[in-house]
């Protein structure tokens, strides 16, 4: 193999390897939206059958509005504290895609300096060397 073929072959396997990452990293992104949303709504279940059970215990329509003011609130901070975990896990999702592909583009750019040194040093007069 020559040089040319070297490289494209170890191009294309740093290729794989970073779409094997993102691959695994967005399964793991889903499982952990899926785990998220699942919870969010057993919860969403659990609270709905209690809130229903306590809302038709009420004996006057001020209690039953009363409790239903009561009852609202923690509903409130339960969909604040799912919006930020889903906020959470799509952040640390784009960071590690952020640092996968800026890792590609580190090694990228290495390897087109080390081809262009090498490609310098092809013209160098006879005894010296380029760089």
């Amino acid at each position: 193999m020559s040089l040319t073929e070297n490289q494209f072959a170890a191009a294309g396997k740093a290729q794989l390897e970073t779409l094997t990452a993102l691959a695994q990293q967005g399964f793991a992104n889903i499982e952990r939206l899926a785990e998220l949303n699942l919870s969010t709504a057993r919860s969403a279940l659990e609270d709905g059958t209690a809130n229903t059970k306590t809302l038709l215990a009420a004996k006057t329509p001020q209690e039953f509005l009363n409790l239903q003011t009561q009852l609202a609130q923690p509903l409130f901070g339960k969909a604040i504290a799912y919006a930020q975990s889903a906020y959470q896990i799509a952040t640390q999702n784009q960071q590690a895609t952020s640092q996968l592909f800026e890792g590609q583009a580190a090694e990228f750019s290495k390897t087109f300096a080390d081809s262009l040194t090498k490609v310098a040093g092809s013209f160098a007069p006879s005894g010296k060397k380029a760089g």
